[in-house]
């Protein structure tokens, strides 16, 4: 049986072709996200968030092209103990996820370990992260207590690697992505990502070669974008030849099925009439400076925070809605380069009544939002 081709469906992340076996196929369905909102909107369950997102560095050891912090590095580090306070604040809820992305590069925090003993025995949520993996030292003793990873590929050999990060990084890194793969349980999810720009997609075929080598659970090959100011980087890139690349690997009989995105410019999509994912208190981002957010491109103006953790433990702000999606209507947010933004005309739909059939949504609880 061959590989199933959807093009130009409804999945996370837009711009981006994403081979994915059959059980890890709900993670990228747009749909996924009624079923959360229904849970917490429509079933009046209060006090309740269900993906923490934290940015625990705000350093990265590399410097890769097409990275949009990499102007943006302070060295700092999160205050831990404010980390864990609000960890046991929405620990008291339905929580879901704890995802710890960048910022920086997660791995190269020294508190993964203090961490997990002191969640490990209280929670029912997952942790995930988002990593180059460079610094496994600090993660190797607790690599399954990790539910999710999402692992960037920074190269497939050494020549370019210092081409994508400056750096003769890739022996080392490899080693670290082999020891994740030997240590993996059978319920931990690896994705590998990879950042295709104009500079590197006629090397698709070296990437593909090489995460063939990979038991991954998904591999998702997203186009470069300028999110800040809305606009795509990725002008003098082939699509045809990309999906040809993949048409003739042998990687594709690992896998059931091909999204392809590609053609699916998220700037062009309406505005919804509200940022229900703000509204509805589902997730919070953690910046490193403390900063706490409603949603994933809501720091693009500070004044968009609900608070900063490392000043107050009051965090009931969180929890009133309409004061919110109001603020965030009033405040500069570059909505078209929000995942949520998405998620919120999915939910603008059902709301209209027009998605109330979708089959097999309460089946498609998601870890991430």
């Amino acid at each position: 049986m061959g590989i199933y081709i959807i093009r130009n469906g409804r999945f996370l992340p837009h711009q981006a072709i994403i081979l994915t076996k059959k059980h890890a196929f709900p993670d990228f369905k747009l749909e996924k996200i009624i079923n959360a909102y229904q849970k917490r909107k429509l079933h009046n369950v209060k006090n309740s968030i269900w993906e923490l997102e934290v940015h625990p560095v705000n350093f990265c050891q590399l410097k890769c092209n097409g990275c949009s912090y990499g102007s943006r590095h302070s060295g700092m580090v999160i205050n831990f103990d404010r980390l864990i306070d609000l960890v046991n604040y929405y620990n008291k809820s339905d929580l879901k996820t704890i995802f710890f992305s960048g910022g920086g590069d997660p791995s190269g925090w020294n508190r993964w370990e203090d961490f997990v003993e002191r969640v490990e025995h209280n929670r029912s949520w997952h942790i995930g992260t988002s990593t180059n993996l460079y610094n496994l030292s600090n993660m190797k003793n607790i690599l399954n207590k990790i539910d999710f990873y999402q692992i960037h590929v920074v190269g497939y050999d050494k020549e370019s690697t210092i081409q994508e990060c400056g750096l003769d990084v890739f022996s080392s890194i490899d080693n670290n992505i082999k020891t994740l793969f030997e240590r993996r349980k059978d319920n931990q999810t690896i994705t590998m990502k990879f950042l295709m720009r104009n500079q590197n997609y006629t090397e698709l075929n070296y990437y593909i070669n090489y995460l063939e080598q990979f038991d991954c659970d998904s591999i998702v090959i997203k186009l470069e974008q300028n999110f800040l100011e809305n606009k795509t980087l990725n002008g003098a890139i082939n699509l045809q030849q990309v999906r040809e690349t993949l048409k003739g690997s042998h990687i594709l009989s690992k896998y059931d099925y091909l999204l392809d995105n590609l053609d699916d410019p998220v700037f062009n999509n309406p505005i919804p009439r509200s940022c229900y994912i703000a509204a509805t208190g589902l997730y919070a981002l953690l910046r490193t400076n403390g900063d706490l957010f409603p949603c994933v491109a809501s720091p693009y103006d500070n004044k968009n925070a609900y608070c900063n953790i490392n000043i107050t433990s009051d965090y009931s702000n969180h929890l009133d809605a309409n004061y919110y999606d109001l603020k965030m209507k009033n405040k500069v947010c570059p909505l078209k380069a929000c995942r949520h933004y998405r998620f919120d005309s999915i939910i603008e739909n059902y709301l209209n009544n027009k998605e109330r059939r979708l089959e097999d949504v309460n089946e498609l609880e998601p870890t991430l939002l």
